[in-house]
């Protein structure tokens, strides 16, 4: 019986590592740069296999715009990965004016407004260009993506080249194979034994406050803004 509890043990222990490896694995957020659609503390799982299909031949494999995605990103701001979405695809125009982000694709002739409806109103028609280029204008490359974080006032993203623009080799763009994951489920954020301290009358009387609720964020699984239309 103990051979088969430690067989049955390492099975498990295979299967969980297979699937965290190649298919998919839990991260948690850490920052507001995707606010309010998704938040600090906030479990994820994203989705390994979807952006790494070549092993099976298949071409259609590639990010798309509005994914919200996990990169490993080239700047020096003291993270392995970003989590971000893609508005500019390889060979686009894109300018950033009044607030509002324009893209010109291979198949239009003029520039179109796009419709980001997803962002709050605190960013909704508030992107503006980056604190440390100022730049307003992109041209795409060939297998580049521009991305931008949800919290369009409080992202570090494609306008700043992910920290700043001063350092050398640093870049406005991300390439495919630094576009390494897909958000795909979203399973909020647990507190942990959280209160608030709260004035209870004019005497200057504190008391902790301890909510009812086991999450600060309640999960919402597949009902998030990860694609847009």
């Amino acid at each position: 019986e103990i051979l088969i509890f430690l067989r049955d043990i390492c099975i498990i222990l295979g299967i969980v590592l297979i699937l965290r490896t190649y298919i998919a694995s839990p991260f948690r957020i850490n920052g507001s740069s995707m606010e309010s659609n998704y938040h600090n503390n906030e479990l994820i799982i994203v989705d390994k296999i979807s952006y790494n299909l070549w092993i099976w031949d298949i071409t259609n494999n590639n990010p798309q715009r509005w994914d919200v995605v996990v990169i490993q990103p080239h700047s020096i701001a003291g993270k392995d990965f970003f989590i971000k979405r893609i508005v500019g695809m390889p060979g686009d125009k894109l300018k950033i004016e009044d607030g509002y982000v324009y893209i010109k694709t291979l198949e239009t002739a003029n520039y179109i407004k796009l419709n980001e409806n997803y962002l709050n109103e605190e960013n909704l028609w508030k992107t503006f260009p980056g604190r440390s280029s100022l730049k307003t204008e992109f041209n795409i490359p060939d297998n580049e993506y521009f991305i931008l974080g949800d919290n369009r006032n409080g992202s570090s993203d494609s306008r700043d080249c992910f920290y700043t623009c001063s350092n050398d080799g640093s870049s406005h763009f991300i390439k495919r194979k630094d576009i390494i994951w897909r958000l795909w489920v979203t399973l909020g954020a647990i507190r942990f034994l959280e209160s608030k301290n709260v004035l209870i009358n004019d005497t200057g009387t504190n008391e902790n406050i301890h909510s009812s609720s086991i999450f600060s964020v309640t999960p919402r699984f597949l009902e998030t803004p990860a694609t847009w239309n």
